[in-house]
C-alpha cells in the first residue's frame, strides 16, 4: 500500500510516499534519500518500493526541500538543511504507529553522503546503505560552474567552502557501501575510503562495470538484492 504524505520542516513541506507491507504490522522501515538534483521518483526507489514490502519492510521515499514535489527554493538549499530534512523524515517514520522502531537509511550519491551524516547523529538507526556515495566534497566546493548550471545558490557552496560537511563522519557502523568501479562522477576510491572510515559491522561491495547511476539492469538488480539482504540481516529477520 502506498500513502502520499507531507512532512513539515522549518516552514516547508516535504513530499513523501510511504510503502507499507501487506502482511500486517508493526514493521521495520527503510528511508530512501535521493541524490543531488534527483527526486524520490527515481527508478532506484521505485524498485525498492516494490521489493522491500514483500519482505515485511516498509519504504519511505521523499524529496529534499527545493527538489521534486517538496516545498522550498533550491537556490536557498544547503547540505545542512537537507540533513535536517532527512532527520525530520526519520522522526516522522519513528512516530508512525505501525513502525516497530527498527529503521535503516538507503541513500544514493549525495543522499548516501547525507545518510552517513544522519547515521552519526542518530545512534538508534539500525543500518545504513549507500549507493555511489562520496566520502568528501572538496572537488565540489571548488566548482563555481555547478551553481550556474544546477540551480543551486551561493549558500550551498558557501557552506562547503567554510569547511562544514565537506567530509563524511567516521565511526558509523552497520553500513553497506555499494559502488561501481566505472563510476564517472564519484571515483570508486571514495567507496573504499568511506568503508575504511566506518565501524564494524560493515561491508564494501564493488560492482564491476557499473556506472554512477547503476543504470545497467543487472547491476541495479544486484544493488537492490544486496540492500534488501543487508537490511533484513540488520533487522534480525530470518530467511
Amino acid at each position: 500500500m502506498e500513502t502520499r504524505v507531507g512532512i513539515p520542516v522549518e516552514g516547508n513541506t516535504l513530499s513523501a510516499a510511504l510503502h507499507e507491507p501487506s502482511g500486517g504490522s508493526p514493521w521495520p522501515a527503510v528511508i530512501a534519500a535521493h541524490g543531488l538534483l534527483s527526486s524520490k521518483e527515481s527508478d532506484k526507489y521505485l524498485r525498492l518500493a516494490g521489493t522491500l514490502p514483500p519482505h515485511g519492510i516498509a519504504l519511505c521515499r521523499f524529496d529534499f526541500r527545493g527538489c521534486g514535489e517538496s516545498g522550498g527554493a533550491l537556490p536557498n538549499a544547503t547540505l545542512s538543511a537537507w540533513l535536517r530534512d532527512l532527520r525530520a523524515v526519520i522522526a516522522w517514520v519513528r512516530r508512525h504507529p505501525q513502525c516497530d522502531g527498527r529503521l535503516a537509511l538507503m541513500g544514493s550519491s549525495m543522499g548516501g553522503f547525507l545518510s552517513v551524516w544522519a547515521g552519526s547523529q542518530e545512534p538508534d538507526l539500525t543500518a545504513v546503505v549507500t549507493w555511489a556515495a562520496p566520502v568528501a566534497l572538496h572537488d565540489l566546493a571548488a566548482r563555481q560552474d555547478m551553481v550556474q548550471e544546477s540551480g543551486l545558490g551561493e549558500p550551498f557552496l558557501a557552506e562547503l567552502r567554510a569547511g562544514r560537511m565537506v567530509e563524511a563522519p567516521e565511526g558509523v557502523g552497520n553500513i553497506l557501501v555499494i559502488h561501481g568501479d566505472r563510476d564517472e562522477t564519484v571515483p570508486v576510491e571514495h567507496a573504499r575510503l568511506l568503508w575504511k572510515r566506518a565501524a564494524d559491522p560493515k561491508r564494501l561491495e564493488i560492482l564491476a562495470g557499473a556506472d554512477h547511476r547503476i543504470l545497467d539492469p543487472v547491476h541495479r538488480d544486484r544493488a537492490v538484492a544486496l540492500t534488501v539482504a543487508w537490511c533484513r540481516q540488520a533487522f534480525g529477520m530470518t530467511a
